[in-house]
This record gives structure tokens, C-alpha cells and sequence, in this order.
């Protein structure tokens, strides 16, 4: 239903002058969707084209082409996040703040896109070993440390990330928006950062990274 609202939308944006109804373009999407269903083929979206363009006056074939590709690809958005969007957490006040301020856009673009077809989301993964995490974990013990902050007691795998943003970009998503995906292992639940840099009662802070690849801390 969304998708179809969504190539509605842009055929309206490409003939704005002409009478764009939208029972028949839904009425074209769902004709090809049942086609696809029966017939895994392109034909399905020969159909779909064949069937809007019937129904919008002086409209041609590329125009409806390029408006239902438009469509069908930009009805959903997915942001990456971090748990720290909402959590906050010491040293990290710069992403922190970023990153909050695209959860809540997040949040506010679910709300206005809706109507209009348009999904907005966002997913915050936990702890991977790449990047900065893989500098992080350089050692045992500090491998360990990061862990003790996830419940799950392990580290995410990059191939579930893909699957949560692939997941709510497809049609299983098309009535969830304006949501934000925690895929930590329950890590939000727990102590955060500071299961990693509380040491002895006393706050340290991330200050840089050492020639060797790994964090050393600043005393608070």
C-alpha cells in the first residue's frame, strides 16, 4: 500500500497538470505484484507500466517508467545510528550530539513522509569488530571489558546489521516508520560506555588513539 502511495506521489510530481488517480495506479501495482507472484519475470513491470500509463492522459512511456522506478526506490530510508544516540555516554559528546539530532529527525520525518508514502527509519547497531570497536577490542581484557556490557556476550555480526536495514526497507516494513532499530545484543539496557572506561570508581574519558591501534584513556 505504501509503495504503491509512493509511485502515485511521483506520478503526480511528473504530471501535475494531468488527473493522477490513485485506485488505478494502486489498481496497476497490485496487478503487477499478483503477475510477479505467478510468473517470477520482468513482464510484471511491463505490466505495471502499461496499466498507469493507461490511466494518466498525454503521459509516455519513459516518463512513467522513470516516475515509478523513482517510486519504488526512494519510499524508505533507513539512517545508521549508535545506541549513544540516546544514550550519551563520556568522550563521545561530539557523535553523541550528531547522531542524537538524526534519531529525532528520524523521528519527526516518520510523521510528516507518512501520508505521502515515504517510511523513515533508523538502526543503531552495538558493538562490531571493525573500525574504531576493532581498535577498541585490541586486546584480551579489553575485548573482554566490551563484552561484559553486552548481554548477548558477544559481538554483532556485520551480516545482521544488513539484515535489520534490509528488513525495513522492504514490504515487511511498510507500516513501521519513524522508528529507531537497537541491534545490540541489549547493550542500551546495560551501562553503555562505561562498562568499558569505569575503572576503580573513577570516570576516565577515550582520548586518543595510540601508534599501536589502541585507546589509552585521560584521567578525569
Amino acid at each position: 500500500m505504501l509503495r504503491s502511495r509512493a509511485i502515485f506521489n511521483a506520478m503526480r510530481a511528473a504530471y501535475p497538470d494531468e488527473r493522477v488517480e490513485w485506485r488505478r495506479v494502486w489498481g496497476a501495482y497490485v496487478a503487477a505484484v499478483g503477475l510477479k507472484n505467478v510468473v517470477p519475470a520482468g513482464g510484471a513491470n511491463v505490466v505495471q507500466i502499461f496499466l498507469t500509463k493507461s490511466s494518466i492522459e498525454r503521459s509516455t512511456f519513459p516518463t512513467v517508467t522513470s516516475a515509478i522506478t523513482v517510486g519504488a526506490i526512494f519510499d524508505a530510508v533507513v539512517s545508521v545510528l549508535t545506541p549513544y544516540a540516546w544514550m550519551g555516554g563520556p568522550g563521545i559528546v561530539h557523535t553523541a550530539a550528531a547522531k542524537g539530532g538524526v534519531l529525532n529527525m528520524t523521528r519527526t520525518l516518520g510523521v510528516e513522509w507518512a501520508g505521502r508514502g515515504v517510511r523513515v527509519n533508523a538502526v543503531a547497531p552495538g558493538w562490531m569488530l571493525v573500525g574504531g570497536t576493532q581498535a577498541m577490542a585490541g586486546t584480551p581484557e579489553s575485548k573482554a571489558r566490551l563484552l561484559a556490557g553486552v548481554p548477548a556476550g558477544r559481538f554483532l555480526e556485520p551480516e545482521e546489521c544488513a539484515r535489520a536495514v534490509a528488513y525495513l526497507l522492504s514490504d515487511d516494513a511498510a507500516y513501521v516508520t519513524g522508528i529507531c532499530l537497537p541491534i545490540d545484543g541489549g547493550h542500551h539496557l546495560s551501562k553503555g560506555l562505561f562498562e568499558f572506561v569505569v575503572s576503580d570508581g573513577k570516570v576516565t574519558a577515550l582520548k586518543q588513539i595510540d601508534p599501536s591501534g589502541e585507546y589509552t584513556f585521560a584521567r578525569k
